[in-house]
Formats: structure tokens, sequence, C-alpha cells
């Protein structure tokens, strides 16, 4: 079965100050179809809050990863992960309730994207992150063990300027709130290359990346 990205989706609470946030996603496929979920929190903060938890329809993630970049106002990017087996089989809205470890200064941002196609009795799974205090471009060199595997990125940064994908299809990217927050999120679906180097381009300032790879 060929991976297919379904769905991708950016939800804002469009409003700063708060501690959590629970967006509803619609579900577009039902179990049976080797379902893979990736959930991202893009978030600023004028101090060190970050995210506590993360629940798909009530389910933790198999799997996660959180980095932050800066210090004073600091950028994190918190992503993770829920394959078949922890999803519900119903399609429809779900909720995402997103927990913060305290009132975070700017926007709660939440990515979802559900992908097909990704057989979790299989599938080998890595992440790969890359920070900084300052303005420049992200970046990591991922391993990438099989033709047609999946990697999946995002960025969270301040300001409102940033580049583009390097490697990746930009499936959503924008500056949110005042526009002294952007992030991102990019894809690719068929990476066969042994050695990639996947990341985002021209990010005005402190900024935080993850990346994920699915190797089937």
């Amino acid at each position: 079965m060929a991976i297919v990205l379904q769905n991708t989706q950016n939800y804002d609470n469009g409003v700063a100050n708060q501690s959590s946030y629970s967006p509803t996603h619609n579900l577009l496929t039902g179990s049976g179809n080797d379902r893979l979920v990736i959930v991202t929190v893009n978030v600023e903060d004028d101090g060190t809050d970050n995210v506590s938890s993360v629940t798909f329809d009530g389910q933790a993630p198999d799997n996660s990863q959180q980095v932050t970049g800066g210090t004073g106002f600091s950028a994190t990017t918190w992503m993770g992960i829920w394959f078949e087996s922890s999803l519900p089989s119903t399609t429809g809205n779900k909720t995402v309730a997103v927990t913060m470890s305290g009132t975070i200064n700017r926007n709660i941002i939440v990515k979802v994207q559900e992908y097909s196609g990704v057989s979790n009795s299989s599938v080998t799974q890595r992440f790969y992150t890359d920070s900084s205090a300052s303005a420049g471009s992200a970046s990591t060199s991922v391993t990438v063990d099989n033709d047609d595997s999946l990697i999946v990125g995002s960025f969270t940064c301040g300001g409102a300027t940033f580049g583009t994908a390097s490697n990746l299809t930009q499936n959503q990217a924008a500056a949110h709130g005042d526009g002294s927050t952007a992030s991102g999120i990019g894809s690719n679906l068929n990476s066969d290359t042994p050695s990639e180097t996947v990341g985002w381009g021209s990010l005005s300032t402190r900024y935080a990346w993850v990346a994920a790879v699915f190797n089937e």
C-alpha cells in the first residue's frame, strides 16, 4: 500500500495567554488503512513553558519529541505520532487536547496530518531535532533505510519571516497572531536516499525544528 497524505490541517487558538487548547479534527479514514496521525504543537513563549501532554481522541501518542530554541523568548516544537493501533476505528470529529506546562505568552498552534499506508507492524521511526537562539536555517541529516520512506518536519520561529522547505513538500506555513510567530510543516512521501538533509530556510529569529522518519 502506497503512503498517502489524506489530510493536513492547521488550528490556531487565536488568543494569547492560554495554557490549553482543544481543537476538533475531522478524521477522514477509518480502521484498516494502516493509518498514521502526526500532531505538532508550535508555540513561542516569554519563559520556559512547553508542552505537558497531548491526546488524540483521549489517547496518548505512541511516541513524541520536543525541542526548544532560545532564551528569554523561546520557540518550541512538539511532535507526536499515533499509529493505527492507537487511533479510533471510526471517522469524524476527534478532539486534540493540548495542555501546556504554564500560560503561553502567544498563540497555541496545532497541526494535524493524517496518512494511510504506514504499517505500524513493520515501521522503524526516528526523530531528529535542530534549534537556535538566533536567525538561521533549520537543518537535519536523516537516515532513510528503505525506498518510499516517509519524512515529516515542522518548525516554529519568532517573527513572521520564513523561507522554503528543503527536500520536503511544503504542506502548510504561516505567520500567526500579530505576526510575532511563524510555523510550518512539510513532508516527503517517497524518500529513497540513504542520507537526506531536510529542513526549513531563512527563519527570521529563534527557532525549533523536529523531523521524523518512518522506514517501512
